[in-house]
């Protein structure tokens, strides 16, 4: 009597313990998605395009930003491998 009892106790246990790691399971997909949406709408929000108006290798951002500037762009930031001046600005859709 005793035993079964016991044993209706750790089944109601387990089934608890399953449904808690799927919801945490679920909790994080969804989680993940959202974000991995955010990050979407972020990077999709941005135009560049290398500049017309920089010449030479790219040192300072500040000389960047005001080629960027003549070309309607209002943020420019020099890229890391090629030294080039890259300009950004919202896009507009």
């Amino acid at each position: 009597m005793i035993f079964q009892r016991d044993q209706k106790k750790l089944k109601r246990l387990e089934s608890t313990m399953e449904m808690r790691k799927c919801f945490g399971t679920m909790l994080l997909l969804s989680l993940l998605f959202i974000s991995y949406d955010i990050v979407m709408e972020a990077e999709a929000a941005v135009c560049s395009k290398p500049s017309t108006y920089f010449f030479g290798p790219c040192v300072r951002r500040s000389t960047c930003r005001r080629a960027c500037s003549h070309e309607n762009y209002p943020d420019g930031k020099c890229s890391r491998f090629l030294g080039k001046c890259i300009c950004y600005k919202p896009c507009t859709t």
